[in-house]
């Protein structure tokens, strides 16, 4: 008895050590992504008023991943064995004391009332989940069925909507072109633009023809160029050339960042708050200051491309560099992050958002297959 009790003994606190740690790493994990100064944003965060509770353009994917962001740590306290109400409160705590921390002494933070709302949510959530996690993995042969068809059908109206939020949205006419406009929080373009065209016509600062608009968004085939004299590198995105709707919405966006080109167009994932696709190019606009380059930004399909052509180098020879972005139905993630899908990082995500839906939906299928054939 005594040995068994000293096995008990230390099987507790070798639970109560990896519980301990978890809870320990997920504070480790929201201090970092939660408290990382970032003082290039200082201004607009300035600007987000603390009551919000969509905050931005992107207030959608902000909240949905303020609520991500909470769930293991609320899984992490009742592992833990925090009693329900604790759980929740010390996640409310936590929330409280990091908006307050960016509040006060962390640059280039946003604090809201969403944010602690979301965390708290967050964590009540993962609470839950903790909860239901038993019948989860081992569940019962009609729930088993019926987990399957939810995740299926789950996985079948992500894909429907991520294949409609990638769609192009130009908003209402009158479009206008601008070229090296100033948006709040941007920075001027430091070069010049010489010429600038929208398909097969050149476009000037002013309106733009409503009908070759639409009808290149309807077709998924929409090509905007420009010839640009470089101005040297700049620290936050600089608009190149921008067409924006009738309520001063950008439509399609070339713009500069660092030497990176970078071309977006409005889709109706900005409808509901979340993150527009975009090609990045590196090194798309040239190094010395007065050299042209022509840059392009095109929607082939289910592809965005950004394209740029200069010379450079010592015998001055012409250099195409291109990079694209894929708006596949399969990538919603990507409406959440923002981040290149077809990057080295974004296809391990990629690899990750497609094959673990699946891999859950198959585990419950064998679950209730197994329980089928032992009756």
């Amino acid at each position: 008895m005594a040995v068994v009790r000293r096995h008990a003994r230390a099987d507790d606190l070798a639970r109560r050590l990896v519980t301990t740690a978890g809870v320990v790493g997920m504070l480790a994990v929201i201090a970092m992504l939660t408290l990382t100064p970032n003082p290039a944003q200082a201004a607009r965060a300035a600007q987000t008023p603390w009551y919000c509770l969509l905050c931005g353009e992107t207030g959608t994917a902000d909240v949905i991943l303020n609520i991500l962001l909470f769930i293991p740590l609320g899984v992490a306290l009742r592992q833990a064995g925090v009693r329900r109400p604790s759980a929740v409160l010390l996640g409310l705590a936590v929330s409280v004391t990091v908006e307050l921390l960016q509040a006060t002494a962390i640059p280039g933070r946003d604090a809201s009332l969403s944010d602690v709302l979301t965390n708290t949510a967050g964590t009540a959530a993962g609470v839950w989940l903790s909860q239901a996690l038993p019948r989860l993995i081992d569940p019962p042969p009609r729930l088993a069925r019926r987990l399957a068809a939810w995740g299926l059908a789950a996985i079948a109206l992500s894909w429907g909507f991520t294949d409609w939020a990638f769609r192009g949205a130009p908003g209402p006419a009158p479009h206008h072109a601008s070229w090296r406009p100033t948006r709040p929080f941007d920075v001027p373009f430091p070069g010049r633009v010489l010429q600038a065209r929208l398909g097969a016509d050149d476009i000037a600062p002013g309106v733009v023809p409503a009908e070759p608009l639409d009808s290149a968004f309807d077709r998924s085939d929409l090509q905007v160029e420009a010839r640009i004299v470089a101005g040297g590198p700049v620290r936050d995105l600089a608009v190149i050339l921008e067409v924006a709707d009738a309520r001063d919405r950008p439509v399609i966006t070339l713009a500069q960042s660092g030497y990176r080109l970078h071309f977006s167009v409005r889709t109706n994932a900005s409808r509901v708050g979340l993150r527009e696709p975009a090609a990045r190019l590196e090194h798309g606009v040239p190094y010395t200051i007065g050299d042209t380059a022509t840059i392009y930004g095109r929607v082939i399909g289910r592809r965005l491309e950004a394209r740029s052509v200069y010379r450079e180098g010592p015998d001055h020879r012409l250099r195409t560099r291109v990079a694209s972005r894929s708006l596949s139905p399969l990538l919603g993630w990507s409406l959440l992050l923002g981040l290149n899908p077809d990057g080295q990082g974004g296809r391990w995500i990629s690899a990750a958002w497609i094959g673990l839906p699946f891999l859950i939906v198959g585990y419950w299928l064998s679950r209730s297959s197994v329980s089928i054939r032992r009756r």
